[in-house]
């Protein structure tokens, strides 16, 4: 492995999959069908009409909520097949102490973009939020909060394959080092993360760039040191919570 990249681990022997041959080659028209496939489980889970009568709603949620994840895990095991499931890797407990750093980082910096964001452009609410004021504001804050479970697992996938798609292109198509392929592919997909989310804050373009893009590289940095999805995972899901806890009781 080349040197490593600084927010790994000194003499970490794990390496990010798929990028570099290991443990098998995806091309770059294997990627392109990925993402191609992954973008359509995005479009899918996102335009779906809320409007569904009570006897069916619970039924919608769960499909819904799963829909992201079963686009990821799908279009990655089409190429990859079984070795999909290296992204789900276990962290070590050692770990937590540097993803609770990642979490208050991010809040941090969530806090001090939407201060600038505001300058230019008020910075929209998520329309998931849910306050305590409103009818069955508790039932739905709970709803919300669980299903989030397999939503922003699912969401990693929109994070985590296009940073592996733009790894391997810049070091085995650009033949760039491996410390600067890391460093692109994590803005790179950051930033498109943030692009996904247009529509969600009003077409924002600042918010979605800065905010949710610059912010979701702090999230990334977590898979980066520990090469688990489940610890990107546990930070997204974290910060999310938290910040939907905090609207729901202000």
């Amino acid at each position: 492995m080349d040197k490593h990249f600084f927010i790994e681990k000194k003499n970490d022997s794990l390496d990010f999959p798929f990028y570099n041959g290991k443990p098998k080659t995806i091309n770059t028209a294997q990627w392109a069908i990925i993402l191609g496939i992954l973008f359509i489980g995005f479009l899918i889970s996102s335009f779906w009409d809320p409007n569904t009568s009570s006897s069916l709603a619970f039924l919608v949620i769960i499909v819904f909520s799963f829909m992201k994840l079963f686009f990821g895990i799908g279009s990655l095991a089409l190429f990859a097949g079984k070795d999909a499931f290296l992204l789900f890797r276990k962290f070590k407990p050692k770990d937590l102490l540097f993803l609770a750093g990642i979490l208050i980082v991010d809040f941090l910096y969530a806090g001090a973009a939407v201060v600038i964001v505001n300058l230019f452009d008020p910075a929209k609410a998520n329309p998931a939020e849910v306050s305590s004021t409103q009818a069955h504001g508790l039932e739905l804050f709970l709803i919300n909060t669980l299903s989030n479970i397999p939503n922003l697992l699912g969401e990693e996938f929109l994070a985590l394959l296009p940073f592996l798609a733009f790894l391997y292109f810049f070091y085995q198509r650009a033949h760039w080092s491996r410390n600067k392929s890391i460093a692109m592919a994590l803005l790179l997909s950051s930033i498109i993360f943030g692009l996904l989310h247009l529509p969600t804050y009003q077409w924002n373009w600042l918010q979605v760039i800065f905010v949710i893009g610059l912010g979701r590289s702090i999230e990334t940095a977590a898979y980066i040191r520990t090469k688990s999805i489940w610890a990107s995972f546990l930070v997204h899901f974290m910060f999310d919570t938290l910040a939907f806890l905090v609207g729901f009781l202000a």
